[in-house]
Formats: structure tokens, C-alpha cells, sequence
């Protein structure tokens, strides 16, 4: 039988009330189904004296997590012409809201959260801006032993017994039969969006989308999903250009339904129409960022970003049941200079991963049961193809036929006949009813796939192939293992334990097939790069473990309006919130939910809002 502890404010003459915190421990030490399992004792307050010296803020709005989504919320609380809302006395209001972002990241940009791939170098080459990734990619959990040397240590030298967790995120308490060995997670600002594919489809109806007595209807999501991609700066048409494109669309058209142009989240650079603006964590906050001026924030609004801040812990306020409360402050640590800092908000919102959220939550004593629960991710198959000669004559003769080729093979100087200038294909297979896959045909770069010096890239298709997985309650990420480990962060380690069932793996089985047809159509795999199912995890697209649903049972973290059951002022936003199994990108789903949940937060500050007038939205720092 489970017992429920309430550590309360008079039991501890140290504590205030902020210091609640409940702990659910099965009495005879066993994991509990529904629970987090051998919850820690309750956190120690900091000494007197340590309390002294900690710094204060305050704000209205804090948020964990520099991402697209974190950065969603502070733009849809800023900006009328997103939220649709503004105070009763008017928009001018909004300028008052003081919201602070913090992250543990750093700025690897100018331009807070920018997509790094916007570099002149890299789109040159996009292939050079795999080490890139690779170099911001920092795995979660590491099975001992995963990947051992492949012979003996000299015996003389000095051995680690056990793993050296501290340091690699190498965790003891991982089975390596239920990890997800190639989830990773980005620390800068902008986080994942300072590199990511810029994919940004919607949900399919009826196949994808979650159902509308979850709580939000098929109606609001169309309207969500508009702003999402407003906020994008959504486009179909950024590779019309390209001849390799033109050429794989109507191939493709012949023989596989629902192919179409990558819906992309940039726009064509307008000095030069060669490269791309890929949209990242900035292209979010719109001209909430000023950009002739490195790393600030327009002015006009009252928006701070703390780089290299990590939030370990949120302080709730419980109620004397224990079943509700408040959260009344945040504790920050500035990494560079060791100092904690005490922020104070009226709304606190976590939107960091739907590994660290959970963790986060975990380390603050806020456990629900369905927290980490749910986990799914996106089963992958992957290729490369070089192009059939059949396809490249066809390429050919747009290029001839367009002028930007010598008709006569002797005067051309280059032995491709594709132009050096032509954009790369973007294309994907939509999720139905049929294909419950979600497949992208495209030239990009990721931790894994970098095509060989030796080969020219204008001649490789990258292939990747997304399955969708079902939403199991055992599947999940814990942070309580016996060895009581800490991340690279210092924060609890995370452990996956996860595994496909049967119908994921017939998915995944025809999925596979699937591949490989189109990949016979187009041209022949590319030695090393032959079709495989790739490690757990390396679609780094998680969902479900802070779900929403649309009552407090037990399978949910969140209401629909992404506000934590039985906390009033925390709302989540990312990935995890995803409750449904989908195969497409999640990224713009979850922006149009953090939109969703950004409107709530000025229904609960302002009390009376409206609809503003045309001329209300028109702040003059609204538009992309």
C-alpha cells in the first residue's frame, strides 16, 4: 500500500510553506504502478546563511528553455497579432509584462537562437555542417559498456572501475535492451532550432491529430496550427528552383500518393537566391529581437535571455491537502559564476525537452503519475541513393532547356550536368490513412549520413523515414535509479526504458519497405549508406511523457491549455505534451500549443481581455 507524505512548514522550523513537498513511497520499497518510484526524502532547504547570499529577481513570466517553443510563449504574450489578446485597457499594456528566459545554453549566434546553418560556408556545403551537429549533441543515457574497446588496456595504466558517469552521461542504471541510445539533447539558445530541419508539417486528421474530446477541437487547431506557421515563417514554394526537385516530384507523382513539397520553415535570402534563411529560436520572437544590434532585444518590450542559467528548482506552495498549489519561486544558478540566483514570477513556464521538463519537475518534487510516462518516440529508416542516370538526363534537359548549362556536353568545364547553383530537393510523403509514415526526400545534414569526399553531393537524396509509436504508460524516463546518478548538468539522470510493441514493429517492417521501393525508383543506394533501421531515439522527435489530456485521471501531466493539474500558475510547452502517436515533425504542433497556452496565461494575469482591432495589432514589431 502506498503511503503519502506531507513535509509541512511547522515541522520544520527552517521551512516556509513554499517548501512542501510530497513524496510517494510504496511502504514495503517496491516500485508502485502509476508512481516515480523510490522518491527521494524531501529537498533540503539551503542554510541560512547560503540564503543571503543567493540574488534576487522578479518578473512576470519566467521561462525555462531558449527553444522555438519557449521563445513562442514569450512572443504570443507579447505580441497581439499572435495571442489575439490584449488587456480590457489596451495593448499598450502588454509592453509592461516583463518576462525573462533563462537557459542553461550558451550563444552560439549574433542573433539570439539564429539556425547556424544559415552560415555562408555551410550553405556552400551543407555536408560540412554535420561535424556541427555532432558537436552540439549531448546523448542522454549511455548503457555501461555500450561501446567497448576494441582490445584490452595496457595493463601498467590507470582503469575507471565502473561507469564514469559524471562526465559522459554513461548511466549504470540504463539496460541497453530498453535505451534509446542516440537521444540527445542541444544546450544553447535556440536549442535545437540552431540546427534542425526546418520540416514543419501538420498533424494529418483523423490519422495524427488527437481527437477533439481531449480538449481541443479540430477548429481551434487549424487556427493554432495558422499562427504557428506565421510565427515560422512557413513556406511550400523555397525550393521551386530546383531542377532536382521538379525532376523527383513528377517521378515520384507517378508512382507514390500524396507526395508534395516540403512545407519549410524559412524563406529565400533576398540578397541572394541561392541561400536560405533557415527560421530558428529568433525567427520565433520576430522583432521582438533587434536585430541590427547583436544579442539585444528590442527595447520597446521588457524581455530578458539569461545564457548559461540552469533552473534546478521550482518552490511550490502546497495546499494543506497537498493537492494544490502555487509555485513562488525559481532556483537559477549562473553557471559562469557560480552564484544562485531566487527569481520570483507570477507564471512559471518549463519548456525545455520532454526529457529535461520532466526532469526538472522531477528534481522540484512535482511528480504526477503520469509524469515521464507515455514516452514515444519516432522509429526510423534511413538511406542515401546516388541518382539514376535516367533521372540526372532529366535534370539535364531542365538545365539546358533554362540556359544554365552549355547544351554541348564539350564546353561544359563541370562533369555534373546540375548546375552548382541548384537548390537541393525538399519533398515528403504525407501521413494517411494508409501510410501512417511520415517520409522526407531531401539533401540535409544530421549527426549521422555525411556523404563521402570522394562523391559528389549534388548527385546524393537523403531518405528518412518516420514512424509513429503507441502511447504505452510503461514506456518511459525515470530520474530515481539506485545509484542515485547525476547528468553532464548535475541534474538526476535520466534512464529510458522503452520498448516497441508488436504493431510498431509492423509498421516499422513495411516502413522499411516502403523505403526501399521509392529508393529503386530514384537510383541505387550509396555504398555505406544502404537502407537500415536506425538506433532508438535518433529522431530526437520525443513526445508524450508532460502530456495533456482532458481530465486529472492519472494519464496526463497538463490540461489542454498546458497548465500542470493542481499547480495554478505552471504551464509546460514542447514535444512531451503530444499525447497522441504521430509520425510527422512535432515542432509545429507544439508551438501552436505553447500559443494555445500563452493565451491562458493573459486570461489569468489581465482578468478582463479582448479582441484587439486591426489598428491595435499594428505595434510596429509584430510582423516576421
Amino acid at each position: 500500500m502506498e503511503t503519502i507524505h506531507l513535509r509541512r512548514a511547522q515541522d520544520h522550523p527552517m521551512r516556509t510553506s513554499a517548501d512542501y513537498s510530497l513524496m510517494h513511497r510504496p511502504q514495503d520499497g517496491s516500485t508502485a504502478e502509476g508512481s516515480s518510484a523510490f522518491y527521494p526524502p524531501a529537498l533540503k532547504p539551503p542554510r541560512v546563511q547560503e540564503k543571503l547570499k543567493m540574488g534576487h529577481k522578479e518578473c512576470d513570466v519566467l521561462i525555462v528553455g531558449s527553444g522555438p517553443i519557449g521563445c513562442g510563449f514569450a512572443r504570443t504574450l507579447l505580441d497581439p497579432a499572435i495571442s489575439r489578446l490584449v488587456p480590457e485597457q489596451g495593448p499598450e499594456e502588454l509592453k509592461k509584462l516583463k518576462v525573462v528566459i533563462v537557459d542553461i545554453g550558451q550563444h552560439l549566434s549574433n542573433v539570439p537562437g539564429e539556425n547556424v546553418k544559415n552560415a555562408y560556408y555551410y550553405q556552400r556545403n551543407v555536408n560540412n555542417f554535420t561535424p556541427i551537429v555532432q558537436g552540439t549533441m549531448q546523448p542522454i543515457s549511455i548503457a555501461p559498456n555500450s561501446t567497448p574497446l576494441p582490445y584490452p588496456t595496457d595493463p601498467t595504466v590507470f582503469e575507471v572501475k565502473g561507469a564514469n558517469y559524471v562526465i559522459n552521461n554513461i548511466n549504470p542504471d540504463q539496460d541497453e535492451s530498453v535505451n534509446m541510445p542516440a537521444a540527445a539533447t542541444t544546450y544553447a539558445i535556440g536549442g535545437m532550432g540552431t540546427h534542425w530541419t526546418c520540416c514543419v508539417p501538420r498533424m494529418a486528421e483523423g490519422v495524427e491529430r488527437p481527437p477533439d474530446d481531449m480538449g481541443i477541437p479540430c477548429q481551434e487547431w487549424d487556427e493554432l496550427y495558422e499562427k504557428a506557421e506565421s510565427m515560422f515563417l512557413k513556406s511550400d514554394t523555397i525550393f521551386d528552383s530546383s531542377l532536382r526537385q521538379k525532376v523527383l516530384l513528377e517521378t515520384l507523382e507517378n508512382h507514390r500518393s500524396g507526395c508534395v513539397k516540403m512545407p519549410i520553415a524559412g524563406q529565400l535570402n533576398k540578397h541572394d537566391k541561392e541561400q536560405i534563411v533557415w527560421s530558428g529560436a529568433d525567427t520565433v520572437l520576430g522583432k521582438l529581437v533587434d536585430m541590427e544590434s547583436a544579442r539585444r532585444i528590442n527595447e520597446k518590450f521588457d524581455l530578458e535571455i539569461l545564457d548559461q542559467h540552469r533552473c534546478t528548482r521550482l518552490v511550490v506552495n502546497y495546499s494543506d491537502d497537498g493537492k494544490n498549489g502555487d509555485v513562488v519561486s525559481a532556483t537559477v544558478r549562473n553557471l559562469r559564476e557560480k552564484k544562485d540566483i531566487n527569481i520570483r514570477a507570477k507564471y512559471y513556464v518549463v519548456a525545455c525537452n520532454p526529457i529535461l521538463t520532466p526532469q526538472l519537475l522531477y528534481n522540484s518534487g512535482i511528480r504526477p503519475e503520469a509524469l515521464g510516462r507515455y514516452l514515444m518516440d519516432q522509429p526510423m529508416t534511413f538511406c542515401q541513393i546516388l541518382l539514376s542516370k535516367k533521372i540526372v538526363r532529366k535534370i539535364e534537359k531542365e538545365a539546358v532547356d533554362a540556359e544554365l548549362i552549355p547544351s554541348d556536353p564539350e564546353r561544359r568545364k563541370d562533369p555534373v550536368p546540375i548546375p552548382i547553383s541548384d537548390l537541393p530537393p525538399a519533398l515528403i510523403l504525407k501521413v494517411n490513412e494508409s501510410r501512417h509514415w511520415h517520409a522526407q526526400i531531401h539533401k540535409d545534414t544530421f549527426s549521422y549520413g555525411m556523404v563521402p569526399q570522394s562523391i559528389d553531393p549534388r548527385l546524393v537524396i537523403d531518405l528518412r523515414w518516420f514512424g509513429p509509436m503507441e502511447a504505452e504508460r510503461h514506456n518511459r524516463v525515470y530520474f530515481d535509479g539506485r545509484s542515485d546518478s547525476k547528468d553532464l548538468m548535475g541534474m538526476p539522470q535520466p534512464t529510458f526504458d522503452i520498448t516497441l510493441s508488436d504493431k510498431d514493429k509492423e509498421h516499422l517492417s513495411r516502413m522499411m519497405k516502403d523505403m526501399t521501393d521509392v529508393a529503386h525508383i530514384l537510383g541505387g543506394f550509396l555504398p555505406g549508406a544502404e537502407p537500415r533501421f536506425m538506433p532508438m531515439g535518433t529522431s530526437l522527435h520525443f513526445q508524450g511523457t508532460t502530456r495533456y489530456g482532458p481530465q486529472n485521471d492519472g494519464t496526463s501531466v497538463v490540461d489542454p491549455n498546458s497548465k500542470v493539474w493542481g499547480i495554478s500558475n505552471l504551464f509546460l510547452g514542447g514535444n512531451g505534451l503530444i499525447p497522441t502517436p504521430m509520425a510527422c515533425n512535432p515542432t509545429l504542433t507544439s508551438l501552436g500549443l505553447a500559443v494555445k497556452a500563452a493565451r491562458q496565461i493573459l486570461r489569468q494575469h489581465y482578468g478582463k481581455v479582448r479582441t484587439p482591432t486591426p489598428e491595435e495589432e499594428g505595434l510596429g514589431v509584430i510582423e516576421p
